[in-house]
């Protein structure tokens, strides 16, 4: 199919691969804030069990802006 203005119409069916990585990425990182968020108020405050929990809650927390990109 040509366009008038361009020449030719890119194809749409071309993936971005890094993007198809990014998504499976976050997905992974969901999975970790919820397995990390399922004991947050059953254990005692800065326990060294919370701590950990703390600590996995924290490295994915930026999940959130890849699934809104």
């Amino acid at each position: 199919m040509e366009n008038k203005l361009n020449g030719s119409v890119q194809d749409k069916s071309e993936r971005l691969i890094y993007l198809d990585m990014m998504r499976i990425f976050a997905t992974f990182t969901v999975i970790i804030l919820h397995a990390s968020a399922q004991n947050w108020l059953d254990v005692a405050t800065n326990s060294y069990e919370w701590q950990i929990i703390n600590i996995y809650n924290s490295f994915v927390r930026f999940n959130v802006q890849l699934f809104v990109v």
